[in-house]
């Protein structure tokens, strides 16, 4: 009666009785999601529902990878969906065997479906058994409810200020709509008319998917996908870190109810919610302090602009070392469906990977016999693994998506295998000379070879991608300039504060080992510990899986805080930013590597506390923990107001702002999304990164002569190109030469030329006379008493005589 639904939980309540009350809950969510969202409901739901869909399809596949998941890995099952099915339909797309349409699309899902269908079919019945009890899922539904949650949450506040305008909102939004109108990948470059994009596009192309599939409009999938991936950056960290807790408390045979229930929950709100301490030091400590020194005196001091934790070092003092170290709250806040945000799903899924590699080993291991642990077959196994080939393809894939992610999280899986195969294998075939054992080489050289095989996965993935990209020159430069010690103490020692108390922890439990081994195997421990190495190995061979999994999290996080401390790779920004980049891509995964081992070490320390100092030490960085957490509700107020009065909700239409914001752009935009088909050239003024320019072919999906300077420049590489299309656009607009006009709309083949108040600002002497006599007028929108101009658009025709 353990598995029956109708036998009671930990909790005392009958599975049944649990599914109805998960399921009314679940019920409640959408009716309030109903009376929160209006119209926007709909593609609200069908959004939910494609998740739901991919989640429920993937079930078989990703059960047989987190078998040993309390909850067989579900909400991993969903961004596996995503993942899989979506480069699948981008790998077809690539090779032109399938164009990138919403009925392809699901095809594509439905290839997945027979494929899980036939993996359901060819499962053990015992299996299938494990699969479907009723603590999986009623685990499930939790989550599943968890997820639509917040999901609901997200969305709602994000219509309190939904448009695509703003920091890097206008590319990322561009690409989805470029995307949108294709047929095939590489999409075409918005920006670069005749060439394709070349930068990480793949992460906005899965946004693209995902809107075609729950046939959405981009206007709303835009938004939809953001808030998607806030949702995520809670319940994966949750899953993932419940399961660790769980592991390590049946382990050490310690009671546990809802601990593993609360370690997940921190550990999801360290990641998606949490900010640094910049914001507890400046928000709460010092505000606090100068109220009981009596020199608070002006107003303004208990604001707090919540950018300011993501632009402290460089900025505050100001110096000439002006750096950037964004965290996964500050991006769902304000709003960019930035390449580093979108892969933060896929990177999660990476460590579930590892950590259910781990668990499936250990079990592995323990049900082999002992002279079969160790043999070539056995080790053929873990070289070429369903687990590694796996987190092969997702490393590959964020060569396509996010490439600092790529090398990062090739070294975070290759130090938890290393380290794993350090215990399985590091005293195995060792040899006894003077009195010392000396550890295998045998874990070196079988991490190498599953490293091989994850890059040989790697690499095929990419290969559809790189074939058509022209790799970004990278450079790496010793760094001159430091990181003052009392600001990364200020943004990093609470994350270092728990890594380091995990880690002393650790060897103070060792010893307390090493001195019983001591007393009963005297001999035995001479030989053991006989040199560093042996320690070394031994140490690790002490730990739990869950212990050592986060442990090399945790040191893998603090390794990214100091590498750009050391050195930087050289991009395009140069001077007092040259470092800038590398420190935001490589802190930005720290943050989400300490904020997932968060829950965990809190957990630990309150449920196995050996040792006098952990009281106090939980006690103090808990409160700092459970402080940070209100960077939220102080972030969500500065950027959307009050979202608490429901009549500040705007909607979900990341275009909608051109109404009240550029109103003829917005009724000449609506003209082309609704006549013009296809991606014909549409030539527009070129501007400034992060201005208005641009503003045409982001929200038509239309590609142009050239976009944003800086942008192109880096993607490009060469300003020579660059300055020749800008130049040419302007003879252009301005030229009375009509034939060198006609020659350079053959050259870029342009189909339509726009003019509007970016046009008319940037070129005082348009020539309106000769642009009308290019072609057809197809639309106008005449001057008026408050503009002294016209907006309208040309229809090149080129059998228009000179």
């Amino acid at each position: 009666m353990e598995n029956s639904i109708t036998a009671p939980d930990e909790g005392g309540y009958p599975f049944k009785i649990k599914y109805v009350i998960q399921i009314m809950i679940g019920i409640f969510i959408f009716i309030f999601a109903k009376f929160l969202l209006g119209e926007d409901f709909i593609p609200f739901f069908k959004w939910w529902f494609v998740l739901l869909l991919l989640g429920v399809i993937f079930l078989p596949m990703t059960q047989k990878i987190f078998r040993l998941f309390h909850d067989n890995g579900y909400l991993f099952s969903k961004t596996m969906g995503i993942a899989l099915s979506g480069y699948l339909m981008w790998f077809l797309s690539s090779l032109k065997i399938m164009k990138f349409s919403s009925l392809n699309c699901i095809i594509v899902v439905i290839l997945f479906l027979c494929i899980n269908i036939v993996l359901l079919y060819t499962t053990k019945e015992e299996n299938k058994k494990l699969m479907f009890t009723a603590e999986k899922i009623s685990a499930m539904i939790t989550e599943e409810v968890l997820f639509l949650a917040l999901f609901m949450i997200w969305t709602y506040i994000r219509g309190f200020k939904p448009e695509a305008y703003g920091t890097e909102k206008f590319m990322d939004y561009g690409f989805m709509t470029i995307m949108m109108r294709g047929d095939y990948m590489p999409p075409k470059d918005l920006w670069f008319a005749g060439s394709t994009i070349n930068y990480y596009y793949v992460g906005q192309y899965m946004a693209a998917f995902m809107t075609k599939l729950s046939l959405c409009t981009v206007n709303v999938g835009y938004n939809l996908m953001l808030m998607t991936l806030a949702a995520f950056g809670f319940v994966l960290p949750f899953s993932l870190i419940y399961n660790v807790t769980q592991n390590f408390l049946e382990d050490n045979f310690i009671k546990y109810k809802k601990a593993p229930l609360f370690a997940g929950l921190l550990s999801g709100a360290g990641v998606s919610i949490a900010g640094n301490m910049h914001f507890t030091l400046f928000y709460w400590i010092i505000p606090t302090l100068r109220i009981l020194l009596g020199i608070k005196t002006e107003e303004e001091d208990s604001h707090y602009w919540f950018p300011d934790s993501t632009r402290y070092i460089g900025y505050n003092p100001d110096t000439k070392d002006k750096t950037i170290h964004e965290f996964p709250s500050y991006s769902f806040i304000l709003g960019d469906l930035h390449a580093h945000v979108i892969n933060i799903i896929f990177v999660l899924t990476v460590l579930g990977i590892l950590f259910a590699w781990l668990l499936y080993r250990r079990k592995r291991k323990n049900s082999l016999r002992e002279e079969d642990k160790f043999g070539k077959r056995q080790v053929f196994k873990e070289i070429i693994n369903p687990h590694i080939v796996l987190i092969g393809f997702f490393i590959g894939l964020f060569h396509t998506t996010n490439f600092w992610d790529f090398p990062i999280y090739y070294v975070v899986a290759g130090a938890v295998i290393l380290f794993s195969n350090l215990v399985d294998y590091g005293f195995d075939h060792t040899v006894i000379e003077d009195g010392r054992i000396r550890p295998s080489l045998k874990p070196f050289w079988i991490t190498a070879s599953q490293g091989i095989t994850v890059i040989i996965a790697a690499k095929l993935t990419a290969l559809p991608f790189t074939l058509n990209f022209d790799q970004i020159a990278t450079e790496i430069q010793i760094t001159y300039t430091h990181t003052p010690f009392y600001q990364l103490i200020i943004l990093w020692g609470l994350p270092f504060t728990l890594v380091l108390g995990l880690f002393v922890e650790l060897i103070q439990k060792y010893n307390q080992k090493s001195k019983e081994t001591q007393v009963l195997e005297p001999d035995q421990q001479n030989l053991y510990y006989s040199n560093r190495s042996n320690f070394f190995i031994k140490f690790l061979t002490g730990l739990n899986s869950s212990e050592l999994f986060i442990l090399t999290l945790g040191l893998c996080g603090a390794g990214l805080v100091f590498i750009p401390e050391l050195v930087y790779v050289k991009d395009i920004y140069s001077g007092d930013y040259k470092r800038a980049n590398t420190m935001f891509k490589l802190t930005y995964q720290a943050f989400i590597l300490f904020g997932t081992s968060a829950g965990f070490i809190f957990l630990k320390f309150m449920k196995d506390r050996r040792f006098l100092w952990q009281k106090k030490f939980i006690i103090f960085t808990l409160l700092l923990f459970i402080s940070s957490l209100w960077y939220f509700k102080v972030s969500v107020g500065s950027w959307y107001g009050n979202v608490f009065n429901t009549a500040g909700y705007k909607g979900l239409d990341a275009a909608a702002y051109l109404n009240t914001q550029m109103p003829d752009d917005f009724k000449a935009i609506n003209w082309m999304n609704e006549n013009i088909k296809g991606t014909p050239v549409i030539l527009e003024a070129n501007g400034d990164s992060y201005s208005d320019y641009e503003r045409v072919s982001v929200a038509t999906g239309l590609p142009t002569v050239l976009g944003w300077y800086v942008h192109e420049w880096l993607w490009r590489g060469d300003t020579k190109v660059i300055d020749q299309r800008a130049a040419d656009i302007q003879d252009i607009y301005t030229s009375t030469d009509k034939n060198k006009v006609k020659a350079l709309i053959d050259k870029y083949q342009i189909e339509y030329i726009y003019i509007g108040k970016c046009e008319n600002d940037k070129y005082e002497a348009v020539n309106h006379t000769l642009l009308k006599n290019l072609g057809d007028e197809v639309f106008n929108s005449p001057a008026a008493e408050d503009k002294n101009y016209e907006t309208y658009i040309i229809h090149i025709n080129r059998k228009v005589k000179d």
